[in-house]
């Protein structure tokens, strides 16, 4: 049980630092790094798409984490590819809540007639 706790806490103590790293990253490379590659951005947007999966790990269901994820990292690109556009935007924030409510975190529960 004691090792269990030991492995619990050094995931979570490393899922820190990896997100601390990320996120310090994302700053160089914001404040350092100019964006005439697509290799660098395309690096952007990876450490951001892992920032927002690491920290909805810790908020969120696995559900509604990929769901975020995944807006995320087609946002990004679709703001990379067409630059931003506020209704694409809003359509696709749209289509992610919609299917959030269409999928419901609870499983249906079965009734049998016995």
């Amino acid at each position: 049980m004691k090792s269990e706790r030991r492995i619990r806490h050094r995931v979570i103590s490393t899922k820190l630092i990896l997100l601390l790293l990320l996120v310090i990253s994302c700053i160089v490379i914001v404040l350092f790094v100019p964006p005439t590659h697509i290799g660098i951005i395309l690096t952007f947007v990876t450490m951001m798409t892992l920032i927002s999966y690491i920290v909805s790990t810790y908020f969120f269901s696995k559900k509604r984490q990929i769901m975020i994820t995944t807006f995320v990292l087609i946002a990004l690109s679709m703001n990379y590819i067409l630059g931003f556009e506020l209704f694409n935007t809003l359509l696709l924030l749209s289509f992610i809540i919609v299917v959030a409510k269409l999928f419901p975190n609870k499983k249906p529960k079965i009734e049998t007639d016995e």
